[in-house]
């Protein structure tokens, strides 16, 4: 939101800078000096057109710099983030075969307890990595969609009894069928917040040869 502010700003105070000059220079050939008094009082306007077009310059100019500053830092650290990824995905690839297992047959709660370790053994990002991530703001919002969704998914599995109850089969199975979809559907925003990473690290690539 901040960013397309400072764009907008930028852009408005370039539009009035160029603006001015044409209408500055448009009365400087309708009405040229004749006078000493008038030479004098069109050399002050334009010095203070100078100073407010200099002044508007250095404001875009360390806009842009601060902007392509806070991207560099995001794209290395999303370039950072590749190995996590790859292993989020592949703990939650586990996961989710041992719930699809537990939605066909009934084998207790093991694969509960199995899928909840393999998802808790992911190195989640917090929310100062999400802070830092936000010039890329597409994977920022994936990978704050996916942390919820994983912490969510394991509070849903250890609330489970230890010990179920003899006729838990049935909504064991049934619970695991609906939430398999879900861990499903993780997984592939994990894979694409992957794939952001590794565009990220290839355009630091890409930048650091030119």
């Amino acid at each position: 939101m901040q960013h397309a502010f400072l764009k907008a700003a930028g852009f408005f105070m370039t539009a009035t800078v160029i603006w001015l000059c044409g209408y500055l220079f448009g009365l400087f050939g309708a009405h040229p000096p004749t006078k000493e008094s008038d030479a004098a009082t069109w050399a002050g306007a334009f010095g203070t057109f100078l100073a407010f077009g200099g002044t508007v310059w250095l404001a875009t100019n360390e806009t842009r710099r601060r902007e392509r500053s806070e991207l560099v830092a995001a794209q290395l650290l999303a370039a950072s983030m590749v190995l996590r990824l790859a292993h989020a995905a592949s703990a939650l690839t586990k996961a989710s075969r041992k719930i699809d297992e537990a939605g066909k047959v009934d084998v207790g709660l093991g694969q509960f307890s199995d899928a909840a370790l393999e998802m808790e053994s992911i190195d989640l990002w917090t929310p100062v990595d999400l802070t830092q991530l936000a010039a890329i703001p597409t994977l920022a919002v994936r990978l704050a969609e996916s942390g919820d969704q994983i912490k969510t998914a394991i509070i849903i599995l250890r609330q489970f009894p230890a010990k179920p109850a003899a006729n838990d089969g049935p909504r064991r199975m049934e619970f695991a069928r609906k939430l398999y979809p879900n861990l499903a559907a993780t997984q592939k925003v994990v894979n694409a917040c992957s794939d952001e990473c590794r565009h990220a690290a290839n355009a630091l690539q890409i930048h650091s040869f030119r």
